[in-house]
């Protein structure tokens, strides 16, 4: 069976949900390189792939503080123009978090204007119930 099959298969076993790279999505602006998604189908997606960026968009402190194993403290306020020096490949999956949500929507965003096309946001810590590192 094709990718495209595989693809299809899986959109009318999961009710219309869309998935892309293992990562199910709720349809919605699917046009838009910024996908949406709960943080348990983040972490289900870390448990069985590799060769993702996790981007956690806090300050540093707050990343110090506790962040989820595997990721990479890339703060909001640096992602403005030029494209984050650890995120090199535009159609590699990032996975990107903060604490509540609003600052990994607008990173999210800002990273589709600068070319990245594989952005799924899942919110932030608040919900995140995997492992964390301190």
């Amino acid at each position: 069976m094709t990718e495209l099959g595989v693809v299809l298969a899986i959109m009318l076993a999961s009710g219309g949900r869309k998935k892309r790279g293992g990562l199910q999505t709720t349809g919605e602006g699917e046009t838009s390189p910024v996908r949406n998604i709960t943080a348990e189908e983040a972490r289900r997606y870390m448990e069985h792939h590799s060769g993702y960026a996790l981007v956690d968009v806090r300050m540093p402190e707050e990343y110090g503080a506790g962040h989820i194993p595997g990721a990479m403290n890339i703060p909001l306020e640096t992602i403005v123009d030029e494209e984050p020096a650890g995120l090199p490949d535009h159609k590699q999956v990032i996975l990107v978090y903060c604490h509540g949500g609003a600052r990994s929507a607008k990173a999210a965003m800002r990273l589709a204007g600068m070319g990245y096309t594989g952005i799924y946001c899942f919110g932030g810590m608040d919900t995140w119930k995997g492992s964390i590192v301190k």
